[in-house]
């Protein structure tokens, strides 16, 4: 059927010139600019566009509640409100039963005293939390696992990568949601996407960098970075939105302008937006259609209706008429917070649960099972207008908006583009293998020319270099994982996306520094030649397995500070146990296992039974005094065949790397999820 709508389509666009698809491409940016312009608050004073505004979905939702577990025992309340707060079994009631419904092409505003619950509710209609209790339903039906392809959620937490430009964090969430048809060339999406920034006052700084004052990283303004953060997510096109805090940081002016697009998205496109706000100043309060006003201790509606009917009802039902010189939503949340000298929050209580309640439950109920179009329709619907600008791939039923290889090309080329902007984190990785060459160089200038002994101490040395070499990476690994938990939390893409390229990246990066480390020292060493190959490569096998463990580690604990106590008994089971302090020979038998599975061991080994072949009397210049035979014995390192060793020292070293990534990648599809 899909194809048969494809063909006839086609036609369409195929009778169209290339200058007039171009045409009618830039017509509507120029029309979405002038409707802009246009909206006030006023009824009809956004036009809706009726060839655009398919696939509406609507949001229904029964008795749902939230509430934690309290390890405070219940005591005897001062007031009432306090009694419903923490119940018999130490229960704590965060959010009270609410019900709800509301249409496409509305904006709603949440709103109410800090404790209310306003985030609570959003983060569970945005599906990003789970209730207690409750059903939330779109269209008459469950969310199912394509809700993120017509949902989209803007957290407080504006997270974005500090080397990105404001461009290419819109231009990165945009290829990844949304499939651009076969004749809208990169330039017609730039100027789309010049648009956008625009109208969120940020056409001037795409080119600036996000930034990040917390490293260092010069960028964009707070505010900037709020408006961006609306910006990428709206630019997604999604149906239903849900916006914890958008104008927080930001100008009355920045503000208002902001909330006058989401409008006028929501009633052009028949977006239904969801977003919490705290007493918003009245141009922008006046833009609303909806509003939930929620009181606090424990968060609960007491008001859910057309903002417009604020004031009347003010008047008539709680006696409390708002005078004409004051901020309607702030008059209301001074009476509707517990505790303050104006606090009339058992009057609007009193008339929800007697009158409003019933009235919400009733269009609750005939609204929830009410069977509209399905997730799949919706997406099928959203695409069918955007046929006149070209070919479009096939739909895919899956909850990402583009196929695996285009979620791993975005992704990488992002993590290319990161890492050679990131000057700290790659120049700063040979600045430091440079460094360490130089001291390894002072310590130990022509060791290869000392007594063989000396020249063990040197091996141990480099092997333990190059075991905490990687862990300085973990915090930045962490604050990565951060964002990327947040991203994929949103379907843009999936983890395995994420994983590849930063794992084959950062492979190259230790192979380069580590190469770099040991070409520079070598020279210096007064070693034979044929010897390097050996110190190199199993220097670099131990590097690579401890790079494992530490991007383990930063996959499973919460921070970086839990991430380095964790490290501290496996560098102490692998840098103690490592064939050189403590030998086969010496350890207790019931401990041998840990010099089984150390690598820094099975590399020391290597390195000298290497050095015994090659640094012989008589021979090159290393290992005069013929002691080198001497110490493999005294270490044991003798006891089986070399090419039996290094089998087993290799198959130990993969495996225990290949454990270590496994559950790395476990960890991050698993562990530290976003939590709200």
């Amino acid at each position: 059927m899909e194809g048969a709508s494809e063909t006839a389509e086609g036609r369409t666009w195929n009778r169209q010139t290339t200058q007039e698809v171009t045409d009618l491409f830039n017509d509507r940016i120029r029309r979405s600019l002038d409707d802009l312009a246009a909206v006030t608050g006023e009824a009809e004073d956004v036009r809706r566009e009726e060839d655009f505004a398919r696939g509406t979905a609507c949001l229904t939702f029964q008795d749902v509640s939230f509430s934690l577990r309290s390890k405070l025992r219940q005591q005897e309340p001062k007031r009432s409100i306090s009694f419903r707060t923490i119940s018999g079994d130490g229960t704590k009631q965060i959010l009270a039963p609410i019900s709800g419904h509301y249409e496409p092409g509305n904006l709603v505003a949440l709103m109410g005293p800090s404790g209310s619950g306003k985030t609570t509710i959003l983060d569970i209609l945005a599906g990003k939390k789970a209730p207690t209790k409750g059903t939330v339903h779109v269209n008459g039906r469950p969310r199912d696992y394509l809700w993120n392809r017509i949902a989209a959620y803007v957290p407080q937490d504006d997270s974005m990568f500090a080397h990105l430009t404001v461009e290419e964090v819109m231009r990165f969430h945009a290829d990844l949601k949304m499939a651009r048809p076969s004749r809208v060339t990169p330039a017609m999406a730039r100027k789309q996407m010049e648009k956008t920034l625009q109208v969120f006052g940020l056409s001037e700084v795409r080119s600036s960098f996000v930034g990040d004052p917390a490293l260092g990283a010069r960028g964009i303004s707070g505010g900037q970075r709020r408006r961006l953060s609306v910006a990428r997510t709206i630019a997604c096109g999604a149906r239903i939105m849900f916006c914890d805090e958008p104008t927080s940081g930001l100008s009355a002016t920045d503000a208002e302008q902001l909330m006058r697009y989401m409008r006028l998205l929501s009633h052009k496109y028949s977006v239904l937006i969801i977003t919490s706000i705290h007493q918003p100043r009245r141009e922008v309060a006046r833009l609303f259609d909806e509003l939930i006003l929620l009181t606090s201790n424990p968060g609960r509606a007491v008001y859910q209706g057309p903002l417009d009917r604020l004031t009347g009802f003010m008047a008539e039902v709680i006696g409390h008429p708002i005078p004409v010189q004051v901020n309607p939503t702030d008059f209301c949340m001074d009476l509707i917070t517990p505790g303050t000298k104006s606090a009339r929050d058992q009057d609007f209580i009193k008339y929800y649960d007697e009158k409003q309640q019933e009235i919400i439950n009733a269009r609750v109920e005939e609204e929830l099972w009410k069977e509209r179009q399905t997730t799949i329709e919706i997406l099928q619907a959203v695409r069918e207008p955007m046929r006149v600008f070209g070919e479009l791939p096939p739909l895919r039923h899956s909850k990402y908006g583009v196929s695996f290889w285009q979620q791993l090309k975005v992704v990488a080329y992002r993590q290319i583009r990161l890492r050679r902007r990131d000057k700290m984190h790659f120049l700063g990785d040979l600045i430091g293998a440079v460094a360490k060459a130089v001291i390894f160089i002072l310590a130990f200038y022509e060791i290869g020319k000392k007594e063989a002994p000396l020249q063990s101490g040197y091996f141990f040395f480099v092997l333990m270099a190059c075991s905490i070499d990687q862990v300085k990476t973990m915090p930045k690994v962490i604050s990565e994982r951060t964002i990327m938990k947040m991203e994929t939390s949103e379907a843009l893409y999936s983890e395995w996306a994420y994983i590849i390229p930063f794992t084959i990246m950062s492979l190259a990066q230790a192979i380069i520094t580590h190469a770099v480390f040991m070409a520079l020292m070598w020279p210096f060493l007064s070693y034979p030649a044929s010897l390097f190959k050996y110190v190199w490569f199993w220097s670099l096998m131990v590097n690579i397995v401890m790079d494992s463990l530490y991007l383990m580690l930063s996959g499973i604990a919460k921070d970086a500070t839990a991430a380095q106590v964790m490290s501290l008994p496996f560098l102490i089971i692998f840098m103690l146990y490592n064939g050189f302090t403590v030998t086969s020979v010496t350890c207790p038998k019931w401990l041998l296992w840990a010099i089984k599975i150390s690598p820094v061991a099975y590399a020391m080994q290597a390195i000298t039974v290497a050095a015994s072949e090659i640094c012989v009397p008589d021979g090159p210049s290393c290992g005069q005094d013929g002691l080198f035979p001497a110490i493999v014995a005294h270490f044991g390192y003798n006891l089986r065949p070399r090419e039996v060793q290094t089998r087993e020292a290799l198959m130990v070293m993969c495996i225990i790397s290949l454990l270590f990534r496994a559950i790395h990648v476990v960890s991050l599809k698993f562990l530290n999820n976003i939590r709200r």
